[in-house]
Formats: structure tokens, sequence, C-alpha cells
């Protein structure tokens, strides 16, 4: 009879104890609180990535891709067209992200990540040794991949207040903001050969920063009577060196900056962008 007791008494607190390591559970998509979930399940169960691919590095682009749209394109500033592939109402809570493996009719390996936020995934590409989160796909979007594929591992990751991109530094990429830098001087000098040059003295240029890989910038050059214009640019590398030309967007250009209020798309656009720039100067006096 006391054994008996003894097994009921032992099940009882280990049910409890079940119980307790239960209701801490961390806060996902769904909005469960809790603690840390562990990050990553064990990669050798799956079969191998692609070459260039890991899990770690997935994860990193997941990141950088969702602080980027956020960064840049909040959803109380600019409107999608799908809302639910936006990640603001997550801030503070974690995505669970299973890594998928694709293959084309023609054999090429597409790697993508189901997120547990919604009937989407991400599209990740191989840029230059960088793994990329390029795209999000919607189910019954043409871009969704069709066909089979193969589970390669599953990481979480929290959604963070925004912050500004981890850009990243390296010896080459300084030459290629040289190469902007003296872009922008260039057109500085064309300015003053217009019909009334003193429109366009003390322009201030705000050179955006750029991820390496990308091989293209763009600088806004803000005059004082609020006139704005962003120019895109293109960086073409030959023997180490760097050389820039009018890259493929449009110019951008806003009457008069001033007049818009902060929240306004086009305002946002400009005031994102040069907190984060990478280079400032005026065109008369060179670097400030």
């Amino acid at each position: 009879m006391m054994k008996t007791r003894f097994v009921y008494i032992s099940f009882v607190f280990c049910l409890m104890l079940s119980l307790c390591a239960c209701s801490a559970s961390p806060m996902d998509a769904s909005g469960n609180s809790g603690d840390e979930l562990p990050t990553k399940i064990v990669q050798e169960k799956y079969p191998p990535l692609p070459s260039g691919y890991s899990l770690e590095n997935i994860e990193a682009a997941t990141k950088e891709l969702i602080n980027y749209q956020l960064w840049f394109y909040p959803a109380d500033v600019w409107a999608r067209n799908d809302e639910s592939k936006a990640f603001d109402p997550y801030i503070g809570k974690k995505f669970h992200m299973d890594v998928r493996v694709y293959r084309t009719d023609s054999g090429e390996q597409q790697v993508y990540a189901k997120t547990s936020a919604g009937e989407w995934l991400i599209h990740y590409e191989l840029i230059r040794d960088t793994i990329v989160g390029t795209d999000q796909v919607h189910i019954g979007e043409s871009a969704y991949p069709q066909g089979n594929y193969e589970s390669a591992g599953s990481f979480t990751v929290q959604v963070l207040e925004p912050h500004p991109p981890n850009y990243g530094t390296s010896p080459r990429k300084e030459k290629m903001i040289e190469a902007v830098e003296q872009r922008v001087s260039e057109i500085c000098t064309e300015f003053q050969k217009e019909e009334d040059p003193t429109l366009w003295s003390g322009t201030e240029v705000y050179i955006n920063n750029f991820y390496e890989y990308e091989e293209s910038g763009a600088a806004w050059f803000v005059r004082q009577d609020g006139y704005a214009m962003k120019i895109p640019m293109q960086l073409a590398e030959s023997n180490g060196e760097f050389d820039t030309h009018l890259g493929k967007g449009k110019l951008f250009i806003l009457e008069n900056i001033h007049s818009l209020d902060e929240s306004q798309a086009r305002r946002y656009m400009f005031e994102s962008e040069s907190k984060v720039a990478v280079g400032r100067m005026t065109c008369e006096v060179g670097f400030k």
C-alpha cells in the first residue's frame, strides 16, 4: 500500500513539473510569451544545403531582411499590397522558420524558408558569397515555387525593433565609396555650369549606404530651397578599381522636401536613408 502511494505521489510531482515547463513557452508569432527557444535543429538530420548555404547564414539573412523592411518600409508609412507579409505586428515576437530546398525542372536547387506567421515563404539567393533574403512569396503567387521540396533544418528568429541595417565594411567597399564620392564631386561641378549656379550653392549631399554585393549606390542632393534629387549610381569594377555611372533607377525628385511632413512616404524615404548615410558632402566645400 505504501509503495503504491509513493508511486502515485511521484507521478503527480512529475506531472506538476511538466505543466510548469509548458507554461514557460517563449513568445512566438501567435503571441505566447516566455524564455528563449532553441534557435536551431541539428542540421545533420537533414539533407545538405546547396554549396554556400548554412542555417547560420540563412538565419542572418532573415534577420537582415526583416529589419530592412521595418526600417525603410514601416506599415504606418507605406501601404502594402499584401499586409499579411508585414513584420510590424510581430515586433517582440518570434517566428519559427522551416528551411526548404526546392528543385526546378532543370535541376537547380532553390532555397526558401516557411514562416509560422503566414502562408508565405522567404526566398534566398547566394550573391557574391553572401546569402541574401531577396523576396517574400505568398502561396498562389506566380513566383511561389512549385513541386516537392526537402526540409533542410529550422530555426527561430525574434523580430526586433527597427534599427540601422548592418551594411558591413571592407577594404573593397571603401574603394566603392570613394568612387561614389568622386562621382558626386563631378556632379557638383556640372551643377555649377548651369545658367543659375547659385541655385546649387551650399547643396547638401547624402551618400546612401549600401550592401557590397549590390554594387550600386545613390546620393541625395538637397538644395537650400528644399529642392531634392536622388541620383542612382551603378558601380563597375576593373582590375580592383571602381568607376561609377548613372544607375538603372530613375531620378527621384521632390520639389520642396521641407514642405512634406516626415510621416509622408516620400519624405520618410529621404529621412530613413539619410540617417544611415555612409557619407555627407557639400557641393562647394567638399567633405564635412
